[in-house]
């Protein structure tokens, strides 16, 4: 697999005026990997998308894709990347096999009919393949751009909500074709509202607010910089006063929280301290009923650092 980052920016902005939609943004995506790419309505991520596609030039920075620059007159690179929008604009007289028979004559795809009708398949349109692209509901015309952004192949695939208007079923038809690219070495870049979607498929997250990357990393990166401490829940039988004495004896803890009939105690992370807290109960004469380690939600993070935590972080930048 090559080396050189299947995107790359270098203090990426974008004013519209006095205003800057992006601001200085710097980002690697590796080649293979499934990036995701989040903000909040306004936050620049679109912005940032159409500049990377070679759409918006611009007003300062640089960008490389596939190792090579993009401009707007970059129509062979283009040739190299797939696009999955939010909104379609279908040709809706069309058949959906012609529709795809159109792109796939544009990009000479090889054995056309054959990968139109593996698409058509994958993606439960097989059997509308003679209807019309106008009788589509939403969702089916998202499924048909989501195939005619894979029909050549492409080495990247740029992709902005492309779960809009679909049932979680055709959801999870397009989480499979996202991590069948993986699989084959292409790289997806993937901007969604759906979080729970890009926790499931994305190895590594940036997350841009009012213009400026705020976080990035992998799961376990964010988690790390945004909560440092561990978070266990502890269902117990005993006496409370009793098991809070001992659990003071576990090393790392900084507090333990009454939550109904259960504890919830912030450790230092570092080793699983499960055995350690089972240890302090069990001194204590009481029984665990249940103990689970928590980790940080990615909707828990987005919210960090896209509202109380853009301030903090940006006071002390």
């Amino acid at each position: 697999m090559s080396l050189v980052p299947a995107i790359s920016t270098d203090q990426l902005t974008k004013c519209f005026g006095a205003h800057s939609a992006v601001d200085g943004v710097t980002l690697q995506v590796r080649p293979g990997e499934i990036f995701g790419f989040l903000g909040a309505n306004g936050a620049g991520k679109t912005t940032t998308i159409m500049m990377l596609l070679g759409i918006l030039p611009p007003s300062n920075g640089s960008i490389r894709i596939l190792g090579q620059e993009m401009g707007e007159r970059s129509l062979t690179l283009k040739t190299r990347i797939g696009v999955v929008s939010e909104h379609q604009s279908l040709y809706g007289e069309k058949t959906a096999e012609e529709y795809l028979a159109f792109f796939a004559d544009l990009y000479a795809v090889p054995n056309a009919r054959r990968r139109i009708g593996d698409l058509l398949a994958a993606l439960d349109l097989e059997g509308r393949r003679g209807s019309r692209v106008k009788t589509f509901s939403r969702g089916m015309q998202q499924k048909l751009a989501t195939a005619r952004a894979l029909l050549h192949s492409p080495e990247l695939l740029v992709m902005d909500e492309p779960a809009s208007g679909l049932d979680p079923y055709g959801i999870s038809q397009i989480r499979e074709l996202i991590n069948e690219q993986k699989r084959q070495g292409r790289t997806v870049f993937l901007s969604s509202h759906l979080l729970s979607e890009i926790e499931q498929t994305a190895d590594r997250v940036a997350i841009i607010a009012r213009g400026r990357i705020v976080s990035e990393g992998s799961m376990a990166d964010i988690r790390r910089e945004l909560s440092p401490d561990a978070r266990y829940v502890l269902e117990y039988e005993g006496d409370e006063g009793a098991l809070r004495r001992a659990l003071r004896r576990v090393g790392g803890l900084r507090r333990a929280e009454a939550d109904g009939t259960k504890l919830v105690l912030s450790v230092a992370s570092g080793e699983d301290a499960r055995g350690e807290i089972s240890r302090a109960v069990a001194a204590a004469g009481g029984v665990v009923l249940g103990l689970t380690r928590q980790e940080m939600s990615l909707e828990e993070a987005f919210l960090a650092v896209t509202e109380d935590g853009f301030g903090r972080m940006t006071e002390t930048n």
